[in-house]
C-alpha cells in the first residue's frame, strides 16, 4: 500500500488528491511529521512585506531573447574553482572559461541536498519540508512554472540526466515546473554498451546526446544538464582512470577533472553551431560537498559555498562579482535572458540585477535551523524555538570563536529581522493559496 516510486505523471494540482487517497494513507501517516508546516508569525504582515517579498520582477533583461543552457553541477564545492585552495584541481576548460565569463565568488546553496538545490534553481522557492517540495502535499503551492512561462515566449525547454528514469525524482520535478522534454539514460541510443557511473551514464555520453538534440531544437531554447560523474562514489571511465592513476588526488577532484574534459568536448562542438553565439551558459552547483572527505569538515559558511558562473560567447568578458548571491537567483536569471519582465514568484533576484552590496541570502541547515548571510556576518536561527542561536563575523572569525548573538549590533539585528521575514513569508505561502 505504500508508494514505491514518485507519481511523475500526476499534475501538481492533482498531487494532493493522490497523496491523500486511501491508497497512500499509510505512507502519509509514516511521513506526516516531515510535511508539517506550522505558521510562523514573528511580526505583522505589513512589517514582513517591508522586509521581504516573494513577488519579483526583473529590471535588466536581454533585448533579444537568448538560448539558455544551465549546467547543474552535482556536489561541486567552491574549492574546485578557488585558485587559492589546496583542493583546486586542474581544470583546463573551466579555468580558461573563467577568463571570459562572470564569476560569482560569494555564492551560496540553499541546502545540503540535491532535491532542494534543483527546486531552488528551477522555481526560486525554498523547501521548508524535509521531503522534496515536488513530492510533498504542498506541491500545488503558488509558484512560477519556468517551463510554461518560457513556452509562452516560444521557448522549447529540455532536461538531460544520465540516471535511470526518475531515479533522483527529477522527472517529477520537470513535470512540476513545466519543462517540456525530459531525457534520461534510456533515451540515449546504445546506452547499454556505454560505460556507467554507479548513478547512471557517464557525462560524456549525456553531453554528446544533448549536443545532438540541441542541433535539432528550434531557437530559442532552454536546456538543463544535471551531471552525474561528480556524484559520490566519483566513478571514472576506464580511459580517464588510467590517465589519472598516478595522480595522488581525492576521487572527487579526479571526477571533476573528468567532467571538465567532457565539457571541453561539448563546447568544442557547440562553438561550431549556429545557435552558439546567441546563447548564455549558466553553471551552478546543486550543493557543496567535501572536496576531500578525509581531510575537510563541515562549516556554517564553507559548507554552503558553491561556484556560479555566467558565460556569454557574444560578450566574452572577464568579471568577478563579490556580492552575495544564491541558488534562488537562477530562475530569475534564466527569465531575464529570455527577455521576461513579468511579475514572478521567487525568493531570488536575477544575477543581472543582484548589485546590492548589502544583500542577504538564506540557507537551511535542517528543518529547525536556518541561516541569514550577508557580506560579513552569518546568523543562525532556530525556527522551532523562534530565536537566534549564533552570529559570527565569518570573514575575520574563521574559527567561529566569537559568538556575537548577545552583543548589540545593527547587522545582527537586521539579519534577525530578515530571516524572520523570510520564514514567515515561506510558511504563509505554503499554507495559503493567496
Amino acid at each position: 500500500m505504500i508508494p514505491t516510486r514518485p507519481l511523475t505523471d500526476v499534475s501538481a494540482l492533482q498531487l494532493p488528491l493522490t497523496q491523500n487517497s486511501l491508497h497512500s494513507f499509510l505512507y502519509s501517516v509514516y511521513r506526516s511529521r516531515e510535511s508539517m508546516i506550522p505558521q510562523k508569525q514573528y511580526m505583522t504582515i505589513a512589517e514582513q512585506a517591508d522586509l521581504f517579498s516573494q513577488h519579483r520582477s526583473n529590471v535588466l533583461v536581454a533585448d533579444v531573447p537568448k538560448n539558455i543552457v544551465l549546467f547543474i553541477m552535482e556536489s561541486v564545492p567552491y574549492e574546485f574553482f578557488d585558485s587559492s585552495s589546496k583542493y583546486k584541481p586542474i581544470l583546463p576548460f573551466l579555468d580558461s572559461l573563467k577568463d571570459h565569463a562572470t564569476y560569482y565568488n560569494n555564492a551560496f546553496s540553499y541546502s545540503y541536498s540535491s532535491n532542494k538545490g534543483i527546486t531552488a534553481m528551477l522555481t526560486g522557492l525554498p523547501t521548508i519540508t524535509d521531503i522534496p517540495l515536488y513530492h510533498s502535499p504542498f506541491a500545488s503551492i503558488n509558484k512560477t512554472d519556468i517551463g510554461k512561462l518560457l513556452e509562452k515566449k516560444n521557448y522549447r525547454s529540455s532536461f538531460f540526466i544520465g540516471d535511470n528514469y526518475d531515479d533522483f525524482g527529477f522527472a517529477k520535478c520537470c513535470n512540476w515546473t513545466g519543462i517540456q522534454d525530459y531525457y534520461c539514460m534510456q533515451d540515449i541510443p546504445g546506452y547499454k554498451k556505454m560505460e556507467k557511473h554507479t548513478m547512471g551514464l557517464q557525462d560524456e555520453y549525456v553531453l554528446d546526446f544533448m549536443q545532438q538534440k540541441l542541433q535539432k531544437t528550434p531557437q530559442p531554447f532552454f536546456a538543463t544538464q544535471y551531471n552525474i560523474s561528480t556524484h559520490y562514489p566519483n566513478d571514472l571511465t576506464t580511459a580517464f582512470a588510467l590517465k589519472t592513476k598516478n595522480m595522488s588526488l581525492p576521487a572527487a577532484m579526479k571526477s571533476m577533472m573528468y567532467y571538465d574534459a567532457c565539457l571541453q568536448s561539448f563546447f568544442k562542438q557547440a562553438s561550431t553551431q549556429s545557435w552558439y553565439q546567441n546563447t548564455v551558459f549558466i553553471f551552478c552547483s546543486d550543493h557543496w560537498a567535501r572536496p576531500d572527505p578525509d581531510h575537510t569538515t563541515d562549516d556554517m559558511i564553507n559548507s554552503f559555498r558553491i561556484p556560479v558562473l555566467l558565460f556569454e560567447p557574444g560578450s566574452n568578458k572577464k568579471k568577478i562579482e563579490s556580492n552575495v548571491v544564491s541558488q534562488f537567483d537562477i530562475m530569475n536569471t534564466v527569465l531575464a535572458y529570455a527577455g521576461i519582465k513579468d511579475s514572478i514568484i521567487s525568493y531570488g533576484t536575477s544575477l543581472l540585477d543582484a548589485t546590492d552590496p548589502n544583500r542577504i541570502v538564506f540557507t537551511k541547515i535542517n528543518n529547525a535551523v536556518y541561516q541569514a548571510i550577508d557580506k560579513n556576518y552569518v546568523l543562525g536561527f532556530n525556527a522551532d524555538e523562534g530565536k537566534a542561536l549564533y552570529c559570527y563575523e565569518y570573514k575575520t572569525d574563521t574559527a567561529r570563536r566569537s559568538n556575537l548573538i548577545n552583543i548589540k549590533n545593527p547587522s545582527t539585528a537586521l539579519l534577525d529581522k530578515a530571516i524572520k521575514a523570510f520564514l514567515q513569508t515561506a510558511s504563509h505561502q505554503y499554507l495559503h493559496k493567496n
